[in-house]
């Protein structure tokens, strides 16, 4: 429509107002598509962000895991070398291939190698353990596998691990004094008493690292642990009796039994061979001496020398208990009961809890921390550690010699019957329990010799021959700590730190 305007002489074309909609919806709708376009911008900036965290936090897991896997395959590879760890001797192969294993303390071949006094952050040394400490602290480097200038790994298995992941492991070793545990660690590994009164410690450093193929950028954890010998979950030595026999029924009821005491269990100058039970709670009202013959002496008049011969076994012609030397012994009918023989009032009536400070109703944690075995044929000179015997009988045949004075078994024989025939030669603890055979029993013949001692919680069958238990408190001591390594409590921890750079 056109309209004149007359005043002006001038004509003004109006558009019609209908034809002017839609421009503030097109303008609204360029607002709003540009907004949604910040928005999906933010979004998939902050979705781009948390898929970073979320890829950090995975690798920072896979590292984690690494090398947690890695840490619990060098306990067992610990466990699996309990024997070697604080020893300088060679000991034997154990798949009996007739090879020895060097010891970790052998002065060409062993593993353990001293701190260096300037043990930086590069060095396993090095900010893991007290500066005092590292003077009298020691390494894992084994000189067949390590090459120059580099700090050789604990062997482990990294088909185990993670996919993605890798890990290296090292391990920093000290030994402690009990009786000066604020001493710092002894300044060299030591033997016989001082090691059955002293513990080492282990620090395990495992490092982890995940997408490990650029190791300049990966993700790294270190996990620590601490293991310790004889600190277990339970204690062997805690209830152990320090005396060669504890017996809860009648012993021998036949045959010949010869004990050398404990020269000072009930004190400076008393000797003690054998604690009976006869607590009227859980005595059987059996008398302790049985049918049999009992004769017990001193180390020297039993060995007929003055000094302990090397390897403990005898070497006279013929070590015995004579009735002209013997504290406690039998003539005939009538029974001579010196002050050697203990029958107690307040004797254990759980014999397993007093010994292992775990009652019998748990006694599977004392297992779970053995090697167990059905019967006892595979036992002999290379044998040690913690033995559970299980099956249906433990039984020592012909002339056979179980663990050594070095290395002494702690045989927990749990099997329905138990029998020595033969001449046996066992060094080490015999715990001979009915926790798993409630009728478990007892038997023997021939000539059998334990160096150590023995401890009977369970009835006595038949008993003919010489049954001999020389105690001997270093043995017995050890027996109680083989294999015993376990972690200490509050130990175990994980944190980063700058890589070491320890060439696996």
């Amino acid at each position: 429509m056109t309209t004149n305007l007359l005043r002006t002489g001038k004509s003004v074309q109006l558009t019609h107002p209908g034809r002017q909609r839609g421009g503030l919806t097109i303008f609204s709708a360029v607002i709003l598509l540009s907004l949604i376009t910040l928005m999906l911008l933010y979004s998939a900036r902050i979705q781009q962000s948390e898929q970073r965290i979320s890829a950090n936090e995975y690798r920072q897991k896979l590292a984690f895991h690494a090398a947690e896997s890695a840490a619990d395959q060098v306990v067992e590879y610990m466990l699996a070398n309990s024997s070697r760890i604080l020893s300088a001797e060679a000991e034997a192969a154990p798949d009996g291939s007739g090879g020895t294993r060097p010891g970790w303390f052998d002065a060409t071949e062993g593993v353990w190698e001293p701190c260096p006094a300037d043990a930086g952050i590069d060095h396993p040394c090095g900010g893991r353990i007290p500066a005092g400490n590292i003077s009298s602290s020691y390494f894992y480097d084994d000189p067949a596998t390590s090459a120059a200038g580099k700090f050789d790994t604990i062997p482990i298995n990294l088909d185990m691990l993670p996919t993605e992941s890798t890990a290296r492991v090292s391990a920093v070793f000290c030994q402690v004094d009990f009786a000066n545990p604020s001493g710092g660690c002894m300044s060299a590994p030591v033997a016989g008493e001082d090691i059955a009164r002293s513990s080492f410690v282990v620090t395990v450093l495992s490092y982890g690292y995940a997408d490990c193929t650029d190791p300049d950028d990966t993700s790294t954890c270190l996990v620590s642990a601490h293991l310790a010998l004889p600190l277990t979950s339970f204690n062997l030595a805690r209830g152990s009796p320090p005396v060669p026999l504890t017996v809860r029924t009648t012993f021998p009821p036949t045959g010949t039994a010869e004990i050398v005491p404990n020269p000072n269990a009930g004190g400076v100058g008393v000797p003690v061979s054998v604690w009976a039970n006869s607590n009227p709670a859980c005595s059987t009202g059996e008398p302790l001496l049985g049918s049999g013959n009992w004769a017990t002496c001193e180390y020297h008049e039993w060995y007929e020398t003055d000094e302990i011969p090397n390897g403990m076994a005898c070497t006279a012609p013929s070590c015995a208990c004579s009735a002209a030397e013997a504290i406690s012994y039998t003539v005939g009918t009538a029974d001579f009961m010196g002050i050697d023989l203990l029958e107690d009032a307040e004797f254990p009536c759980d014999l397993f809890k007093f010994f292992f400070d775990v009652s019998k109703s748990q006694y599977q944690l004392v297992k779970s921390a053995a090697k167990v075995l059905e019967d006892c044929s595979s036992l002999g000179p290379d044998s040690h550690g913690i033995y559970w015997i299980s099956g249906e009988e433990c039984r020592l045949d012909g002339t056979n010699v179980v663990g050594s004075p070095r290395w002494p078994v702690m045989l927990i024989s749990a099997a329905k019957n138990t029998t020595f025939t033969g001449d046996n030669n066992i060094y080490g603890v015999v715990f001979i329990s009915d926790v798993e055979a409630p009728d478990a029993e007892w038997n023997a013949s021939g000539t059998n010799i334990v160096y150590g001692s023995v401890i009977i919680d369970a009835e006595l069958d038949s008993f003919v021959g010489t049954f001999k238990i020389i105690y001997n408190k270093d043995v017995a001591l050890l027996a109680a700590g083989s294999n015993g390594i376990g972690t200490i409590s509050g130990g175990w921890r994980d944190f980063g730190l700058p890589d070491i750079g320890w060439e696996g």
